[in-house]
Order: C-alpha cells, then sequence, then structure tokens
C-alpha cells in the first residue's frame, strides 16, 4: 500500500524546510500544506523529487490544511497518509513500522480508525502519552495526537474529515471521539515514538512537566473549542467534563504567560461566549 506524509506549515524556519527536502522522495512523498505562503516561497520546493506544495494565501488553519494534505496525497493515488506537524521529527521508517502495527491489529479483530505513535516532547523527559507496561505491542487508547498519526483512505472515508471550524486546538480528539462513535478504534503502537514539540512553553505542575501555549489565539481556540466539544454527542461527557473543569486553572495559566495578557483575557471571554452560544467566528491571526 501507498504511504504519503502530509505536513503543515505556518511560518516555518530554515530548518525544517531543509527537513523536508530532505526527507522527500519517490519512495518517501510528501504532500506540504502551507499556510500564508509568501508569493516568493512558492517555489521553494522546486524540482524536490516526491514533495508537492499546496501553498494557501492566507491561513486556512490546521484542520482545514490538513484536510487538503490528506484529500492531495488521496488523489495522486495514496492509500495511507501520516499526519505531521511543521515541528514533528519521524523517522524515515516510522510510517511503515505504524503501519505494520495497524495490520496486527487489523489481523487480530480490531477496526482500526488511526494508529499513532508514543510522543516525547522535547522540552521535557519521558514520554507524553507512555502506553502501558503490561501492553503487548499495542493498546487501544481514547484518542491520540494528530501529529505522527496514520490513517487509512477507507477509514478517513468512513470517519469523515477533519473538522474545519475548530481551525487549530481540539481537532485530534474530535476526530478520534467521532471514529470512536462510528466503531473504529484509536491504535498507540509500544515500540515506535516521535520527538514534537508540544508546546510554546512548560510549567511544572506537582513534579510533572506541562506543556502550555503562550499566545492569545491559541488561548481563543483551546477554550472555544473545549466548550464546543462538550456540545457533540459524539464525546464522551466523562471527557467533556474533565477539559472544562481543567479550565479553572488553565485559564489563570494562559493569562500567567501570555505574550500580550489584554489580548489573552479578551480573546478567553470571547472564547467563552463562543463556545456556549455561537458558531465560527473569526479572529485576528497575528498576535
Amino acid at each position: 500500500m501507498k504511504l504519503c506524509s502530509v505536513v503543515v506549515l505556518y511560518r516555518p524556519d530554515g530548518e525544517t524546510l531543509d527537513f523536508l527536502r530532505a526527507s522527500a522522495s519517490r519512495a518517501n512523498p510528501v504532500v506540504a500544506v502551507w499556510n500564508a505562503c509568501p508569493s516568493d516561497q512558492k517555489a521553494a520546493f522546486a524540482g524536490v523529487d516526491g514533495l508537492t506544495l499546496c501553498p494557501q494565501s492566507t491561513n486556512v488553519g490546521l484542520s482545514r490544511a490538513l484536510n487538503i494534505g490528506i484529500e492531495t496525497a488521496f488523489a495522486a493515488g495514496a492509500d495511507r497518509v501520516l499526519l505531521l506537524d511543521q515541528d514533528s521529527r519521524p523517522d524515515a521508517s516510522m510510517g511503515e513500522a505504524l503501519a505494520e502495527i495497524g495490520n496486527l491489529a487489523d489481523r487480530e479483530g480490531v477496526r482500526v480508525g488511526l494508529v499513532g505513535p508514543t510522543l516525547r516532547d522535547r522540552k521535557a523527559s519521558g514520554a507524553v502519552n507512555a502506553v502501558r507496561t503490561d501492553a503487548g505491542r499495542y493498546q487501544i487508547v481514547p484518542s491520540l495526537s494528530t501529529s505522527g498519526s496514520l490513517i487509512d483512505k477507507q477509514a478517513y472515508r468512513a470517519v469523515g474529515p477533519m473538522w474545519d471550524d475548530l481551525f487549530i486546538d481540539g481537532i485530534d480528539h474530535e476526530w478520534c471521539y467521532r471514529a470512536k462513535f462510528k466503531g473504529f478504534s484509536i491504535v498507540q503502537a509500544r515500540d515506535v515514538s516521535m520527538e514534537h514539540d508540544m508546546g510554546d512553553a512548560g510549567v511544572n505542575v506537582f513534579g510533572r512537566y506541562k506543556p502550555i501555549h503562550r499566545s492569545p489565539v491559541r488561548h481563543y481556540h483551546i477554550v472555544r473549542n473545549i466548550l464546543w466539544l462538550a456540545r457533540q454527542r459524539q464525546v464522551p461527557k466523562s471527557f467533556s467534563a474533565k477539559e472544562v473543569c481543567k479550565l479553572a486553572y488553565r485559564i489563570p495559566a494562559y493569562i500567567a504567560v501570555s505574550t500580550a495578557r489584554g489580548a489573552t483575557m479578551s480573546n478567553i471571554f470571547r472564547g467563552i461566549r463562543h463556545g456556549l452560544f455561537g458558531t465560527p467566528a473569526k479572529v485576528d491571526l497575528e498576535f
């Protein structure tokens, strides 16, 4: 089966662009969806074998960019897509390793919706989503991060695309719970890991490292989307209750670490209002 990586870019640095140029090939095709791509960068990957660029004139969001990349990969003949953020650094063999675990789970009667690795945050020691020590080669979990996830075409068609209006936060939880709602399982590989940047900064909470975002735009989407997900029937009430309760300490933390506290406070109040009562609302993405 043909596998293609889908990477979403937004203001990437030179190291990220060099990594993509080095990792793409005919045997390892990559679709890069570049949000708010500068006009002078549209030829950045010209002549790179196996790399398809889908430049977007504006920031259409992570969810829509993923959908664009996935559809581009499937149209080019891919059967499976490996979804990646620009700060993810998978091993060259990670996609095939996840596919092997997915095939194993399928043979054992699991209806696989998505297969993902164990994530390791570059700024912290240890795994972010460690596998149980008593697990075999994989375990069934409620949800996994979008980055590093392997999804096959049949599962994607059955579950549907990422929810565009979420824009950036909660995309992974919503898709995974929608997949579970439709009878699929979320599979985490025990022996496949990937380095990933989980946030702008981190805080120590009772001796445990917790990633946190400093951008007022992220604070808006996190708050709004948690409340949106709580209104969805496919999302378990236990998950929603836990996430809503977490806002009690997350909101003060966001204000404390924000790059613009006034904007964060305004965005949080707007996020609460839109999350409880509203429909999609555009915010200033240049904070």
